[in-house]
């Protein structure tokens, strides 16, 4: 049996990349369908997803076309030999042909009704820090898990902890003297102590909650134009530009159009960002 794998080794590996290209493209459909119903708006969105796709698809048809060169069928390969099946079971503790990606519900996770013992995983990025009462939203979301039903969060860590908002901010505070975000708040900065979190999950039944903090550059923009254009449209900026006169407010945006173009890289315009990575459980199985 060594022998024989020995010899079709480059088959193999090329059969690994077949099945993953192909279980790639064709999830990307489902992706696509679940894009296209949630924003239908967000060409530019649907047009990188479409971008991906294609290429995940191109890729499979020149492996296939090699083993069609050589006259050879790829080698039977299954979900242990192809990562993203495995990674998928692993995550959602599910075969990826029976993830339903159909379905989707708009609605206040704090009080939405889950049902009873319904889902394995709860996933939230940058949403978690604007719960009003995080204990109470956790027991709900909770409620609709299986014992032993995982979570993972993305959250902000403090101001101090993320330069690209403490850029922005300096750039728009036009002499004036801007208030701190207060701590354990509904906001952004919500979920910036660690002490904080760990209480209200664990007041909600949650155990094993862990903190992992990331710190990787964030993107604002291929150029300085770029990024001008999308922090102009945050929330962040529009707040910050509304007590402005007219005059002051241009000031106000060439000074930010400056501060941006110091960060200006050859892979855009970058900034420190730092997040929690924040896992757990609920007792069970």
């Amino acid at each position: 049996m060594f022998a024989w794998y020995h010899r079709r080794w480059i088959d193999l590996v090329t059969a690994i990349y077949i099945y993953n290209e192909h279980r790639g493209y064709t999830a990307l459909d489902r992706v696509l369908a679940a894009v296209r119903m949630r924003s239908p708006g967000d060409a530019a969105f649907i047009a990188e997803i479409e971008l991906h796709r294609a290429d995940e698809r191109k890729h499979f048809i020149m492996f296939k076309r090699w083993f069609e060169k050589r006259g050879r069928m790829p080698i039977f390969v299954d979900r242990p030999c192809g990562h993203i099946d495995r990674f998928v079971e692993l995550l959602f503790w599910t075969r990826i042909d029976e993830i339903d990606t159909e379905t989707f519900v708009q609605s206040d996770a704090q009080v939405h009704d889950f049902g009873d013992d319904v889902f394995d995983v709860a996933i939230s990025r940058f949403g978690a820090m604007f719960f009003a009462d995080p204990t109470v939203a956790f027991r709900n979301i909770a409620q609709g898990q299986r014992p032993g039903g995982r979570f993972a969060l993305l959250a902000w860590r403090s101001l101090a902890h993320n330069e690209w908002i403490s850029v922005i901010r300096s750039a728009l505070a036009a002499g004036r003297t801007l208030p701190e975000p207060p701590p354990a708040a509904p906001g952004p900065f919500g979920f910036a102590n660690p002490v904080d979190v760990k209480r209200w999950l664990d007041a909600a039944g949650y155990t094993g909650v862990e903190l992992c903090p990331l710190a990787e550059p964030i993107t604002l923009g291929s150029d300085v134009e770029d990024a001008f254009a999308y922090v102009c449209g945050l929330g962040l900026a529009r707040g910050l530009m509304a007590g402005l006169d007219a005059p002051e407010a241009a000031r106000t945006l060439v000074g930010l159009r400056d501060r941006l173009s110091s960060y200006v890289t050859p892979d855009g315009v970058l900034l420190g960002s730092a997040a929690w990575l924040i896992t757990g459980r609920l007792p069970g199985p």
